[in-house]
């Protein structure tokens, strides 16, 4: 009943796990618009072009759709956590801690992880969206002179502009349930350290399934619905301003 409910404002004064999960989640949201997006868009738009070690890049940056994201985590930890070690004892004889282990370094090299494992789908889906572009646009830009960036900014980008939107609200639409991989690097050592998200906190709610002898289950189901009311009112109205305020044509 509404007891849950209210169960999620006595939680949130009392735990500060969910706050913190809340805030982190934020976090990855703001890194997801204001850095995966740009970034997936200029390495897209190199790719497109075919410039120097672009098939190099496509490579790269697709191996997470291609690799099983479990092998990617067990490369990703032992490099960070072990050869990482290795490396700075060799080279400049100095004992340090794995990025992973180390409190100072795990949240910059989760937040690195989770930016790498991101560009794949994305790059995938804007390369072929910039292969729909009339190549005459692009061929009369450069018999008028313009810039790569004036190329980018004014014909590149208005005319995948449908496709930049769906991402940006599938991050929005996806700020509750994204537990930004902490499960698959840390287990359940995640929980606690500073490192949860909103979606790694439901998902260990239902994972333990009792808590101090009472079922979470009811609780993290009125969370869930708590916090998509608020979302899908913000997706909505997102979608209504980016396609009101975008290029009128794409």
């Amino acid at each position: 009943g509404f007891a849950n409910f209210r169960m999620i404002f006595d939680v949130w004064n009392m735990q500060d796990i969910l706050r913190v999960s809340v805030k982190n989640s934020f976090m990855y949201f703001a890194i997801n618009l204001f850095v995966t997006v740009p970034l997936t868009l200029l390495f897209a738009y190199y790719i497109f072009k075919k410039y120097r070690y672009s098939g190099f890049f496509k490579v790269m940056l697709f191996l997470p759709s291609i690799i099983s994201a479990m092998v990617l985590v067990v490369f990703y930890s032992f490099w960070a956590d072990v050869a990482y070690i290795e490396l700075m004892e060799k080279l400049y004889s100095v004992e340090v801690e794995g990025l992973l282990s180390n409190s100072d370094t795990r949240n910059g090299a989760t937040i690195f992880f989770n930016i790498y494992i991101s560009f794949s789908s994305m790059i995938l889906v804007y390369v072929n969206a910039m292969t729909q572009i009339s190549v005459s646009c692009l061929e009369a830009a450069d018999i008028d002179g313009a810039s790569e960036l004036r190329k980018f900014c004014s014909i590149v980008v208005p005319s995948i502009w449908g496709t930049l939107v769906s991402f940006v609200l599938i991050a929005i639409a996806g700020f509750a349930t994204n537990q930004a991989n902490i499960f698959s690097l840390y287990g359940e050592k995640g929980y606690g350290n500073g490192l949860s998200t909103l979606g790694y906190y439901l998902f260990e709610l239902v994972n333990s399934s009792n808590y101090g002898g009472t079922t979470m289950f009811p609780y993290a189901a009125a969370l869930g619905i708590f916090f998509t009311a608020i979302i899908a009112t913000i997706t909505l109205f997102a979608r209504w301003a980016l396609n009101k305020f975008g290029p009128s044509e794409y």
